[in-house]
C-alpha cells in the first residue's frame, strides 16, 4: 500500500488546494507574512466506525473548513461526523451500522505512514464566491483512489451546526452511494 505521509501531497495535488485558497482575509494575509506557518490540513479526532459494507472506518480531513481556530475538538467537525453517521445509516443503498468514536491516536501525523484497509478518507473544505463546501471521497492514498471530488452549494445560514452541515454530509453519503452501486471506489473504473 501507498504510504499514508503522501495525504498533505494528495490534498494539495488534486485540485482541492485551490478550492480552500479562497480563506478569509485575515488568514490570507498571515499566510502571505509567513505569521502562520502551520500545516494546511487538519484531521478530525470524531471517527465514524461502519459495519455492513465496504468501509469499516471513516475519517475526515480538513483541508480548508473556514474555522477560527484548528482546534480539534472544533464542534464543526464533530457534527460533520455525527451528521454523516446518521444519514449513512439511513440510507436505502447503504445501510451501514455507524457509530462516532473520538480517536486522539488520529491526530498525530505519525499515525499516518500508511493507507489504512477498508478505510475512506474524507477531505473536506470551503469555498467562497460562490460559498461553497466541497469534499472529495478516497478509498487509498493513491491518485486513483480518488472516487468522487465535489463542490455543493453552501446556502444553509443557520445558527445550529446540524442544519448548517446538511448539504455537506448529504452530498457525500449520495457519492458514496452512488460508488457503491457500480461497486467502483476509484477515479475510474
Amino acid at each position: 500500500m501507498s504510504c499514508r505521509n503522501q495525504a498533505p501531497a494528495r490534498a494539495a495535488g488534486d485540485g482541492t488546494q485551490k478550492a480552500v485558497s479562497q480563506k478569509t482575509n485575515d488568514k490570507q494575509q498571515d499566510r502571505e507574512s509567513g505569521a502562520d506557518e502551520a500545516k494546511s490540513y487538519y484531521y478530525s479526532p470524531f471517527v465514524v466506525k461502519l459495519a455492513g459494507g465496504k468501509f469499516d472506518t471513516v475519517s475526515f480531513k480538513d483541508v480548508g473548513l473556514d474555522r477560527e481556530s484548528t482546534d480539534a475538538n472544533d464542534p464543526l467537525l464533530e457534527t460533520i461526523s455525527h451528521s454523516f453517521a446518521r444519514k449513512v445509516a439511513a440510507h436505502k443503498v447503504l445501510g451501514y451500522q455507524a457509530e462516532v468514536m473520538y480517536d486522539e491516536e488520529i491526530l498525530d501525523p505519525s499515525n499516518h505512514l500508511y493507507c489504512g484497509l477498508n478505510h475512506l478518507y474524507v477531505d473536506i473544505w470551503q469555498s467562497s464566491s460562490p460559498k461553497r463546501w466541497g469534499y472529495s471521497l478516497w478509498s487509498g492514498c493513491g491518485e486513483l483512489d480518488n472516487f468522487a471530488w465535489k463542490e455543493v452549494p453552501d446556502t444553509v445560514a443557520d445558527e445550529d451546526l446540524t442544519l448548517y452541515v446538511e448539504p455537506l454530509t448529504s452530498h457525500i453519503v449520495d457519492s458514496l452511494a452512488e460508488a457503491a452501486r457500480s461497486n467502483c471506489f476509484q477515479k475510474s473504473c
